[in-house]
């Protein structure tokens, strides 16, 4: 573990906020092991609690939220979309806010890896990352869930992106019961459907070079871009795929985005498969080659896929085609002559499931100027 925040994109403090005003003293310890210079928080240090013990920000200033599971960091995502959801937020701080917690130390940048404070946090087992930020002032948050044996801590980091080298550490110690009480409530959300739209990116292939105008007319809020999207993606493109963006002249491979929906989706699962864990890589090199994607593309999808997938005992897989379509439409100038969008929804299954299997799709040709996209999203699975 190092002492420098993880740095995938924006989160939101309501997580951090769950646990440590969870954090109830029983059987985790007192506090005659501070690690506070002489008992007192140090001048110039920034806390995320007021003096009443109160969470600083309302929910309507988070901007953003992921949650990782770092023994299986695959299940962030449906966890993160649903906590930007307002009445997840509200529910979090009244929780949080309800609960006591016990600080055990605060810094300021820098901290070493032997500092007490880190040597205190570093013997517990990590459980969870939350990555959080909010506008005003643009401030990012890291804050890191651990356990040992009799209790639990919280590990929290804040920088200013303006003011990149002023860290702040706090370190909060909860009990066993408040990490159980963040599991469970983690486990509900990871239940519910409304969903990342993880990574589709876009692969342009023009005959020859090509300036190209795409939008994307999405029907939620766009979580990640790269590169930025600024109303839209100006690109030079190549015929091999590559991309020289207009906006900062540099190369890109494709076009990438994720999103959380403004409503939850209905996918259509009447038809799909049904695979085991173990079978997927294989699986989806066939299934991804016949439906049109290259050697290149279906390696890319399944690199990204498969640690969320072969792992479980099975998985139902269904791939969405005129409903993703509505869900995020695309505007590309000039017209492409060939477009191709392979979006793959899967849950995971501990049993297998009986479904049908869907009729073989078209054989997809690339004529002229050709658009090829792929995604996903993982969701849950009840008949």
């Amino acid at each position: 573990m190092t002492n420098t925040p993880y740095k995938r994109k924006k989160a939101m403090p309501i997580l951090i906020v769950f646990l440590l005003l969870l954090s109830v003293l029983a059987g985790c310890g007192s506090s005659s092991d501070s690690l506070l210079p002489g008992g007192k928080i140090p001048e110039g240090v920034w806390l995320p609690f007021d003096e009443s013990g109160k969470w600083i920000w309302s929910a309507a200033e988070f901007s953003d939220a992921r949650v990782e599971h770092l023994n299986e960091r695959t299940e962030g995502y449906a966890v993160s979309s649903n906590l930007t959801a307002r009445e997840n937020a509200q529910a979090f701080i009244d929780l949080m806010n309800g609960t006591q917690k016990e600080l055990l130390g605060a810094v300021k940048q820098p901290l070493s890896s032997d500092d007490p404070i880190f040597a205190e946090f570093d013997r517990g087992t990590e459980l969870y990352w939350i990555r959080m930020s909010i506008s005003e002032p643009e401030q990012y948050h890291m804050a890191t869930v651990s356990k040992t044996a009799d209790c639990g801590y919280l590990w929290f980091r804040l920088y200013e992106y303006s003011k990149r080298d002023d860290y702040f550490y706090s370190l909060y110690r909860i009990d066993l019961n408040s990490v159980r009480a963040l599991e469970q409530f983690f486990e509900g959300l990871e239940k519910e459907q409304d969903v990342l739209f993880a990574k589709p990116v876009l692969y342009l292939y023009p005959e020859d070079e090509l300036d190209v105008s795409v939008k994307l007319a999405y029907k939620g809020r766009l979580a990640v871009t790269y590169p930025a999207y600024h109303d839209g993606w100006q690109v030079r493109a190549y015929p091999d795929g590559s991309l020289i963006n207009r906006a900062d002249g540099l190369t890109y491979s494709y076009l990438f985005w994720e999103g959380i929906p403004d409503h939850p989706a209905r996918w259509d699962l009447s038809e799909g498969y049904c695979v085991a864990g173990a079978d997927t890589a294989v699986f989806l090199q066939k299934t991804l080659s016949e439906l049109g994607l290259t050697p290149r593309e279906y390696n890319e999808f399944i690199v990204y896929w498969l640690p969320q997938m072969q792992n479980n005992p099975y998985n139902l897989i269904a791939f969405q085609w005129e409903n993703y379509d509505k869900l995020a439409p695309l505007e590309i100038h000039p017209f492409p002559d060939s477009v191709l969008r392979v979006f793959m929804v899967f849950a995971p299954l501990e049993k297998p499931v009986e479904i049908n299997t869907p009729a073989a799709q078209p054989s997809f040709e690339r004529n002229g100027f050709t658009v090829v996209e792929w995604g996903g999203s993982k969701i849950a699975y009840s008949r």
